[in-house]
């Protein structure tokens, strides 16, 4: 029998933030490519995803439950200035991991995050790096339950989920204003 897994599209060397889970564990990341070039690492690399899985545990890692993943674009770390694009990125991050520590329940089961993250220097950016993390975090617990709701209605599990390109080019961020004026989910 086969299953659709999902599709994923974007273009290289973009900004997107993602993450990957299986049982109880979550992984945040960054990256400047379309996320499935990262994502292979996170596989078969001892010191990502399923390296620091096989570490913490073992038996959920070699279980055969699914692997899901999701990735964000993130247009607002690429209207900055291309010396910037990666400290966007990583202090967007740095935010993600921040809101998983206060508050886990948008992607539970996931109770544990195996990534790590450093708070970059203080930059100033175009955009509120905590609203658009905490878009994002909204993003991804939305996507992974929907998924967990339809595997189980299923009895199947898709492996990959799909890419969401956001625009975030034109949002306006201030004191009091966190919304997302111009974004579109595609």
């Amino acid at each position: 029998m086969t299953t659709f897994c999902g599709t994923v599209w974007g273009q290289l060397h973009t900004s997107h933030i993602y993450a990957v889970f299986k049982g109880p564990y979550v992984y945040f990341g960054e990256t400047g490519n379309v996320p499935p070039v990262r994502w292979g690492n996170h596989v078969a690399s001892k010191a990502d995803f399923m390296g620091k899985l096989m570490k913490v545990d073992s038996a959920v890692a070699m279980d055969d439950s699914p692997i899901f993943f999701v990735g964000i674009h993130l247009s607002a770390a690429d209207n900055e200035p291309t010396v910037n694009r990666s400290v966007a990125r990583k202090a967007i991050e740095a935010e993600l991991h921040l809101l998983f520590e206060l508050d886990t329940s948008r992607v539970s089961p996931a109770i544990t995050v195996l990534s790590s993250y450093e708070s970059p220097a203080r930059h100033t950016f175009g955009f509120d790096k905590r609203a658009v993390a905490e878009h994002i975090y909204e993003l991804i617990g939305k996507k992974y339950q929907r998924w967990r709701q339809e595997a189980a209605r299923a009895g199947k599990y898709a492996i990959f989920d799909t890419t969401i390109p956001i625009n975030v080019s034109n949002a306006t961020f201030g004191p009091g204003n966190y919304g997302f004026p111009n974004w579109r989910a595609y």
